[in-house]
């Protein structure tokens, strides 16, 4: 696979669908996984796009400074990045899960906000990926 901004965006897509999959099939904390998974490719590839590389990092807090944060594209989207970047560990591994939600596992509500918010972000992404012009 080429390393292009486009290819991240298309990885992105890919998570959003293996979201929605996951919600129809109610696997609640892979919707959040691959949610937060989505969102994290976008942020790589806007970043590839605008300043030719991107961090190995998967934090969508530390991904979001690296787009210059509060005065960045995507501000306005602080809180869900730090919604979904909870979901990155604990919903993977069973011993990560333990003691982390003080609510058990991820509910449908959980889920659906997760995949509505990925959707949202890899679209104004998508849009600040295809307007940009280096």
């Amino acid at each position: 696979m080429i390393n292009t901004p486009g290819a991240w965006l298309d990885k992105a897509r890919e998570d959003i669908l293996m979201a929605e999959l996951a919600l129809g099939a109610k696997l609640f904390s892979q919707v959040c996984f691959h949610s937060q998974q989505a969102v994290e490719k976008a942020l790589k590839g806007y970043l590839l796009k605008t300043t030719g590389e991107y961090p190995y990092e998967h934090s969508l807090l530390a991904l979001y400074e690296g787009c210059r944060g509060e005065d960045g594209p995507f501000a306005k989207f602080r809180d869900d990045l730090l919604f979904l970047d909870q979901f990155y560990t604990p919903a993977r591994y069973p011993d990560a899960a333990e003691g982390f939600w003080t609510e058990g596992e991820p509910e449908k509500r959980d889920a659906q906000r997760s995949l509505d918010v990925a959707k949202k972000i890899v679209d104004a992404v998508t849009q600040k990926v295809q307007g940009t012009h280096n």
